[in-house]
């Protein structure tokens, strides 16, 4: 049975691919969220060979990963603005 999105828990267990096929809608990539364990920011479960996330994982990465001003984005095109 394939699941979606509605029948998720927030703590239900889903694999890196799920992640990114049901709450990511395929626009992040498993290597991309394998980059933000390495960084810390996706917090994640080893069962076996396997490394499992939650939704509610998911959200708390995307609120670690959330740009909130230029600065954050391009630091060096900004500073030239600002000292202008």
């Amino acid at each position: 049975m394939k699941r979606t999105r509605e029948d998720l828990l927030d703590d239900d267990p889903i694999t890196l691919k799920e992640a990114c096929d049901l709450l990511l809608r395929g626009i992040v990539s498993v290597s991309a969220l394998r980059a933000e364990i390495r960084r810390g920011n996706l917090t994640v479960e080893r069962i076996g060979k396997n490394l499992y996330t939650t939704p509610a994982h998911i959200r708390t990465m995307r609120l670690k990963c959330r740009v909130v001003s230029a600065n954050d984005i391009l630091p060096e095109v900004t500073a030239g603005i600002a000292d202008s």
